[in-house]
């Protein structure tokens, strides 16, 4: 992550301890009801990632950190590449 983010050891650190706050995990069966919706829209693009955009469906996420391009090429939930969480870190004070 080091290597990916270009930021220090202390933000990294940091940036770890503040995702961990935030991170929910969501149950099956909460995320199984938007299943079917996220397997249609993954569908032509990667169907794998289906269980991914459910979750995010689920609780109605501000977006999915990932460097999957396939995320990219939906248009539900938005899709935060690891250089543009980056970018924001280092505008932080």
């Amino acid at each position: 992550m080091l290597r990916k983010t270009g930021i220090g050891e202390a933000a990294l650190a940091s940036l770890i301890q503040l995702l961990f706050q935030n991170i929910i995990t969501v149950p099956l069966e909460q995320s199984l009801p938007f299943f079917t919706l996220a397997k249609d829209i993954m569908r032509e693009i990667d169907v794998k990632d289906a269980p991914i955009l459910a979750c995010a469906l689920a609780v109605n996420a501000d977006g999915i950190w990932t460097d999957d391009v396939h995320f990219r090429k939906q248009c539900v939930v938005r899709a935060y590449t690891t250089a543009e969480i980056s970018a924001v870190l280092r505008r932080q004070p």
